[in-house]
């Protein structure tokens, strides 16, 4: 699911490619944020921590649609508000 997510991202010539971090969100997250693994809110790494700290998620948010098998708007809003308030996750680009 993951590759073919990506390979769709890299093959678009869509505004949501100007998201920053997308690539790191799909491949550090896919277990908190993917649908396929059901509705439960799991936990995300730290990792993936660091993916959603460093990416902009309000864009990716905005784009969201063409990722709606990858990812979901109720865990990704989750996942954002774990990570933001788990200071040790933070990462400086």
């Amino acid at each position: 699911m993951l590759i073919v997510s990506v390979g769709y991202v890299a093959s678009r010539g869509d505004d949501y490619l100007t998201c920053l971090g997308i690539g790191d969100i799909l491949a550090k997250c896919e277990k908190c944020l993917s649908p396929m693994y059901g509705k439960t809110l799991v936990p995300p790494s730290g990792d993936c921590c660091a993916a959603i700290i460093n990416a902009d998620v309000g864009c990716l948010l905005k784009f969201l649609g063409p990722f709606k098998e990858a990812i979901s708007r109720e865990k990704l809003l989750f996942v954002n508000k774990f990570c933001i308030a788990a200071p040790a996750y933070k990462v400086q680009v």
